[in-house]
């Protein structure tokens, strides 16, 4: 019930008139307390009965209404100073409460301590709440604008939040929805000059039964743009529809002013906008109570649990804006967050990592560091691959290259090493592996390479073992043609042979001991076997051979001219011998030797 000693902050004067209907109410909010006179102190038309004592149920003649009364919250951080303002329907009268009797109930029932505050106290059927409002019969919105009195009012009782349900007699008196709409933005504006933090909720007005009325809807649908651009983020505007779902012939008296359904109805579309705008508003932002661990060493696990308390006792969810590949980050769900890993040689020195603990309203908080790998000397690795293949008489050769993870210098060694073989360190991290292996040499060799480090107070080593199996070359001489090994010329064309090459795996290059058998006439069109052989000293013998064929040409025939003779025959004449002549090739000798 509501306490009539609770303490105003900013008091105001009060009038003889305000100071009796202040005494009435009082006295009967005495009657109501007294159990026997509680019946009486029910209206004709309708009563209160607290059946359960979360179910408010209310009795308008025919008519039942409930709803449920908010939960209790477990705390309460501030008094929040709340100014209901707006026409008849927020001031309530002899008969009606309003429905800031309801509003107030649900807002005490939420544990929401709330003042409400005003010029104004109305005399009315149930002063079992704070009475206190700025509501005033008949008026429309440029009223309150007159001689600065929102003004006057804002700066005299400071509201944290305004309740605005204005618009309804702008219509019934004619004025247009364009210029209330300008009305109630310059009512808003003078409200933040005094107040600017202050959170602002606009209602889209309860509908008429009133048919000559039809621009009821009109203001409704421009109401949300003038919220919209009021809205900020330090003054909160917001929009209340109390337009859906309520009935202007069920859940009024007359048309216009809401019966006790219809106070219930409005008062609960003002709470569930109120609620959630209080509960973020009273929000404070969590914040880191654990220090972190800034300290790792490469190759060794790291842990740290960073802890966040919430004032609120909300839950807040952790994760990391920023964090090294190598570190996991898992919240827990319970305010905690785990960060693990194990950092490895890329990741010495300075790991920067950043937590944000967020709670439901979006206050967050942050935690910095640096985590600072320190090094571990690492030993080298090899990273080339061996060459473990090679063949007698056949030059072999394998680059070796070795890297150290922390940059210092490596010297290659050959523990390991065959009598062929010569290792030679090119002082840059590689060396060469060379040798010849001859006939003896045929088998399986054990090789160990060792890359080990130079710097002072170093001298870590890598090790690569592998063997290298040399197989014995093939006996005997090779050879092989130059060009092609099919060869087609036209009859009377020259030929000239391009030869072959040879080696041996013992004797070496023997292109200069090939024997060539060249039987090709190129006067003589056919197919002809040119053969090319050669021998070792050991008598292994080697052979190839090229196919040549000669084309037959085409056959020139003197022409009789048409003179039957005379000079131009006999120059024709001259023309085919000297042809003929041009064709005549001296006979190759059918052996010879390729040098």
């Amino acid at each position: 019930m509501y306490n009539s000693n609770k303490k105003k902050r900013r008091p105001v004067p009060i009038s003889c008139t305000r100071f009796l209907v202040s005494t009435l109410a009082l006295t009967a909010v005495a009657a109501l307390e007294l159990p026997a006179l509680a019946v009486a102190a029910d209206r004709a038309a309708g009563s209160v009965v607290n059946a359960r004592p979360d179910i408010l149920i209310r009795n308008y003649g025919a008519t039942i209404v409930e709803f449920s009364e908010p939960a209790a919250a477990s705390s309460v951080a501030r008094t929040w100073r709340i100014m209901p303002l707006g026409d008849s329907i927020t001031n309530g009268s002899g008969s009606r409460d309003s429905y800031r009797r309801p509003l107030w109930h649900m807002l005490t029932a939420a544990a929401i301590d709330a003042d409400f505050v005003g010029s104004r106290v109305t005399a009315v059927p149930n002063p079992d709440f704070d009475l206190e409002h700025q509501g005033h019969s008949g008026w429309r919105a440029d009223q309150f604008l007159e001689n600065g009195m929102i003004a006057n009012w804002a700066q005299t009782y400071l509201p944290d939040v305004v309740l605005i349900h204005l618009g309804t007699n702008d219509l019934l008196q004619g004025q247009g929805v364009a210029s209330t709409i300008v009305e109630i933005g310059q009512i808003i504006d003078s409200l933040r000059a005094a107040n600017p933090m202050v959170i602002i909720l606009v209602a889209q007005i309860i509908p008429m039964q009133n048919p000559t009325i039809p621009t009821v809807m009109e203001l409704n649908l421009a109401i949300p743009a003038l919220v919209a651009s009021k809205d900020s983020a330090d003054s909160p505007v917001r929009l209340v529809d109390q337009f859906s779902g309520f009935d202007a012939a069920g859940d009024t008296l007359d048309g216009i002013h809401p019966n006790v359904g219809g106070e219930d109805k409005v008062a609960q579309e003002w709470f569930d906008a109120i609620q959630p705008l209080l509960a973020e508003a009273e929000n404070e932002a969590p914040a880191f109570t654990s220090a972190p661990v800034t300290a790792a060493t490469q190759a060794v696990p790291y842990s740290y649990t960073a802890t966040v308390e919430d004032p609120n006792a909300d839950l807040v969810t952790i994760a990391a804006l920023q964090q090294p590949q190598w570190l996991l980050v898992v919240d827990n769900g319970d305010g905690t967050v785990a960060l693990t890993g194990t950092p490895g040689n890329a990741d010495v020195g300075a790991n920067p990592v950043r937590l944000v603990a967020t709670d439901p309203f979006g206050l967050t908080a942050e935690q910095d560091f640096t985590i600072d790998v320190a090094n571990v000397n690492d030993a080298p690795t090899f990273t080339s691959v061996p060459v473990t293949g090679a063949t007698e008489a056949v030059v072999y050769s394998y680059l070796a290259s070795a890297e150290d993870p922390d940059a210092d210098t490596v010297q290659i060694t050959a523990p390991i090493l065959p009598d062929w073989l010569t290792l030679n360190d090119n002082s840059d991290g590689t060396a060469m592996l060379t040798g010849s292996p001859g006939g003896a040499e045929a088998g399986i060799h054990a090789v160990e390479l060792q890359a080990q480090e130079t710097a002072p107070g170093t001298g870590l080593v890598a090790r690569q073992s592998f063997a290298i199996t040399v197989t014995t070359a093939p006996e005997g001489p090779s050879i092989w043609l130059i060009g092609d090994q099919t060869v087609a010329i036209t009859e009377g064309d020259d030929y000239n042979d391009a030869g072959a090459e040879a080696s041996d795996p013992q004797d070496g290059d023997l292109t200069e001991q090939i024997t060539i058998d060249n039987p090709v006439d190129s006067d003589v069109p056919a197919t002809y076997t040119i053969s090319y052989s050669v021998s070792d000293s050991a008598g292994n013998e080697a052979l190839a051979e090229r196919t040549v064929t000669v084309q037959e040409g085409s056959t020139m025939v003197g022409q009789q001219s048409d003179s039957g003779g005379g000079a131009a025959g006999i120059l024709e004449l001259i023309t085919l011998l000297t042809v003929s002549a041009a064709g005549c090739r001296s006979q190759k000798s059918s052996h010879q030797t390729f040098s």
